[in-house]
């Protein structure tokens, strides 16, 4: 059997069933349990790569200013750090630290500034109420990081789903599928695949799974070296079956290295983690979860009490209540370490009496690791956001207005970034509106405001069509006022946060290209707008041939205009011809029988113009009408169709006569009549092109 076969069958063959980390029974009880379910579930295991950049701020500034590698650098927002470099790390610097307190650990560091809207040419003028705080040089840097990605995913065949300004995620199970394709298990050597990559525990060689992990850290390291050949990044990853596991793996060994976690190690890996690092269990039903697992082990969280010593090893907190007097924690703000371990020591009949069968199904399976978490082939941000809050609040308009540019200034650059970037434009802006009120009463409102009423409430999300130029400053602004204008009092002071975004994007395509394919969904039948192809095209007069009819015709016409006896018209014609060079009388014909003539009473005509309206038309014998020459022969079939509809008449009666004009198409007796006349020659030509076209 092929090492493909096997690697998509998720094989747990060569499993060691004992722990290598903990060898008590609740370890070893949920080792098997694990064994168990992937058998059960008999799901693909996939290889999945967590790609994280490495100090990223620190490495596009280290970039951008030319600095020596180990040259301890830091980015500063204001008067405190957002980003350090791993240089300066050893020294005790981290981040959140205030300047003066790192360079007093590290007086080497370097502090650079993050990029500013509106900065001022004396940087010391710059403050938080005169510029705005721009990420455009990390967010740049951070798709040229991308564009490698993908390139390097079309090359081998991967997934990229770009999750953060710094960390992506690649699905490499195409490219390991491709490798092991033409290979048997005895030909690989995990030992040059893996190179210096580290492993959590050890990779069975026997595990089909674990070989195509091995494949894939092979796939990683060749990406990681190309991302520092090219942009000087260092990247550390994680290679593991899922998503959780694979970002879990990256935070292990840091900075620019890569670690794998094999597939035995999962529930292990697992067992010290908090409830809500696991994917679905980050919200409410997260904190439910939490609060009913801590009541049937008994376990009651106390800042001043110790937890129980099961494996809730760590217990950290973002906040402390003390509601009713009593020390007790606020749960729903803590995150309890270890978790997942009393889960897993939860057999299902009993998740499924507490959660119900549907939640405790996904529980139980997500808990121990075995689970699909897919890839999505997404790189494009689904918006582009400029926001900022405010505390003391907006209370004037002066201010109000200098703010919306500033966060109107960095939209428009988002949007141009993103057009040359993913080529598309946003159809709708989103305006983030957050009043000033009191915490009992605070709310949020969302409405569209393409409608006629006010907006009832300051604090809203309110959308509407993005102006036409949306690459103006100018015509966001306009657009924003014009919103802001709905609200009860005209405004939206005081304000507390002021929000710009654009989304739903349209792809952009050149205009000859929407043309083309405008006609080339076109169809012969009328579509969705009404029209076809057939409605644009130029309908060209069809050249009428000159038989033996038409000459005689003519030559009889001119040869009678010249040697007959003036009528009263040609006297009218001549004597306009002979005063030609005096005057341009006016042209009338005395013909009260001619439609033409009459219609054109009234016309003024130079003598040259209506000589050749004489010229170009014949007087017809049967009717005494003036007839275009052209129209000769179509007049000559008008003659012999009334005259056939006459003898029908005096023949059959009114009752017959309509009865053969409905049938006329399909009674051969009619065909056979009019094959006398030029009709029938017209009707042959037509279905002979119908022939020829099918």
């Amino acid at each position: 059997m092929q090492a493909r076969e096997r690697y998509r069958g998720a094989s747990t063959a060569g499993f060691k069933t004992t722990s290598t980390d903990n060898n008590d029974a609740a370890s070893q009880r949920a080792q098997e349990t694990f064994e168990t379910l992937l058998k059960e579930e008999k799901q693909p295991v996939h290889a999945i790569a967590h790609i994280d950049l490495d100090g990223f701020y620190a490495a596009v500034e280290r970039r951008r200013l030319n600095r020596p590698v180990d040259h301890p650098i830091a980015v500063q927002q204001w008067g405190s750090l957002i980003a350090v470099d791993y240089n300066c790390r050893p020294f005790g610097v981290k981040r959140g630290m205030s300047i003066e307190d790192a360079i007093k650990l590290c007086p080497k560091l370097e502090c650079v500034h993050v990029g500013l809207i509106g900065s001022q040419p004396d940087p010391s003028k710059n403050n938080k109420s005169n510029a705005k705080v721009s990420l455009a040089r990390y967010r740049r840097a951070s798709f040229q990081v991308i564009d490698i990605f993908l390139k390097f995913a079309q090359k081998h065949g991967a997934v990229v789903q770009r999750t953060s300004i710094d960390e992506s995620y690649l699905d490499f199970t195409p490219c390991v599928e491709k490798y092991l394709s033409d290979k048997r298990l005895d030909e690989i050597n995990l030992e040059e695949l893996l190179g210096t990559t580290h492993v959590v525990g050890t990779l069975d060689s026997m595990c089909s799974t674990d070989i195509g992990l091995a494949v894939a850290s092979y796939y990683v390291n060749l990406l990681r070296a190309q991302v520092e050949k090219e942009l000087t990044f260092t990247v550390s990853a994680g290679i593991a079956q899922n998503k959780l596991l694979a970002k879990i793996a990256s935070s292990r060994n840091k900075p620019n290295k890569q670690t794998i976690i094999p597939l035995r190690m999962t529930p292990q890996v697992l067992r010290p983690l908090a409830l809500r690092g696991v994917p679905g269990l980050g919200g409410k039903f997260g904190h439910h979860v939490e609060k009913k697992i801590l009541q049937h082990w008994g376990i009651r969280v106390t800042p001043t009490s110790k937890i129980p010593s099961r494996e809730l090893n760590q217990t950290s907190t973002e906040g402390e209540s003390t509601k009713g007097g009593s020390n007790e924690r606020d749960s729903s703000k803590v995150i309890i370490n270890g978790l997942i371990a009393h889960v897993q020591d939860v057999d299902e009949n009993t998740l499924i009496k507490l959660f119900g069968k549907d939640q405790a199904h996904g529980l139980y399976r997500k808990c121990h690791g075995v689970y699909i978490d897919k890839v999505e082939a997404s790189w494009k941000p689904k918006s582009c956001l400029a926001m900022k809050s405010f505390w003391p609040p907006l209370t004037n308009m002066q201010q109000f207005n200098i703010w919306l540019r500033l966060l109107t200034t960095e939209l428009v650059e988002r949007i141009k970034d993103d057009k040359e970037l993913c080529k598309r434009l946003p159809k709708t802006m989103v305006v983030h509106l957050r009043g000033a009120s009191n915490k009992d009463t605070k709310f949020t409102h969302s409405e569209y405001a393409n409608t006629n009423h006010q907006v009832k409430r300051v604090d809203s999300t309110i959308r509407q069509p993005m102006p036409k130029n949306c690459e103006c400053v100018d015509d966001i602004m306009k657009s924003v006022h014009l919103l802001v204008s709905k609200l009860p009092k005209g405004n939206a002071l005081p304000l507390t946060r002021l929000g710009l975004s654009a989304e739903n994007f349209q792809q952009l395509t050149n205009p000859k290209q929407q043309l083309t394919n405008f006609f080339t969904k076109a169809t012969t039948e009328t579509g969705t707008s009404g029209f076809n192809r057939k409605d644009f095209e130029l309908i060209r007069p069809k050249k009428k041939q000159k038989t033996t009819a038409t000459l005689m015709f003519k030559k009889s016409f001119l040869m009678t205009a010249a040697v007959t006896p003036a009528t009263s018209s040609a006297a009218t014609s001549s004597a306009a011809t002979s005063s030609a060079a005096t005057s341009l009388p006016s042209f009338s014909s005395t013909s009260s029988t001619s439609s033409t003539s009459s219609s054109s009473s009234s016309l003024s005509i130079p003598p040259v113009v209506q000589l050749a309206v004489v010229a170009e038309t014949f007087l017809c014998d049967k009717c005494n009408n003036r007839i275009s020459i052209v129209d000769a022969l179509e007049h000559a079939d008008f003659h012999v169709a009334v005259a056939l509809a006459t003898k029908d008449s005096k023949e059959h009666g009114a009752s017959q006569r309509m009865k053969a004009r409905s049938t006329a198409t399909s009674n051969k007796s009619t065909k056979k009549k009019a094959s006398n006349g030029l009709m029938a020659m017209f009707a042959k030509n037509a279905a002979d092109k119908r022939k020829r076209k099918n």
